[in-house]
């Protein structure tokens, strides 16, 4: 039976990532930190790229009133119609 592979979360690939972005460590001794194989780090920085955007949209909108723009993209409510 073959052992199970690891799953890592996003959170985890972006620290790696962002660690391997900075250019404090070389690759191979963040991956003797982390335990993985060399080639998986590389392969991480993509992900840390589009991870940073995220979360520079997520702080634009919080900054611009998200709540805002968003109930201005609903649908208008129905009214109710009630009896009297």
């Amino acid at each position: 039976m073959k052992p199970q592979r690891r799953q890592y979360s996003a959170d985890w690939k972006a620290k790696v990532a962002l660690e391997a972005i900075k250019g404090q460590r070389t690759v191979q001794e963040i991956a003797s930190h982390y335990e993985v194989h060399p080639t998986l780090v590389p392969t991480l920085w993509p992900l840390a790229r589009s991870w940073a955007r995220t979360q520079e949209k997520a702080r634009r909108w919080k900054s611009q009133g998200f709540a805002k723009i968003a109930s201005s993209r609903l649908p208008p409510q129905a009214e109710s119609h009630t009896r009297t």
